[in-house]
């Protein structure tokens, strides 16, 4: 899934929080079920096919390709959350969104 569309569950659950470190560990853990909906039948279909070495490396391309425009996206959603949105409760929300997102990075990584 996407990091834009964690990043904005990350800012709900932080935004009803007054406790970032709660904010934080639930993020955390919905990461996980929101992953388990099967949400890209691409990928379960690219990981049943035997990839050659040039079409993996079409399939990784878009991949970054992919993840460079969601950054652009994800860039545009915290600017709106933090400058024109104003949370209530900012630290939980970005904890929230930390929470969220890190498990891809961490998987990245």
């Amino acid at each position: 899934m996407f990091l834009t569309t964690h990043a904005v569950i990350g800012a709900l659950i932080g935004s009803r929080l007054n406790n970032p470190v709660g904010a934080f560990i639930i993020s955390f853990i919905s990461h996980f079920a929101i992953d388990s909906i099967p949400h890209d039948p691409e990928e379960d279909l690219v990981g049943q096919l035997p990839l050659t070495k040039e079409t993996r490396k079409k399939a990784l391309r878009l991949r970054y390709i992919e993840g460079r425009i969601d950054s652009v996206f994800l860039l545009a959603v915290l600017i709106y959350i933090f400058l024109f949105n104003k949370p209530a409760y900012p630290y939980s929300t970005l904890s929230g969104i930390i929470g969220n997102i890190l498990p891809d990075f961490i998987v990245t990584l």
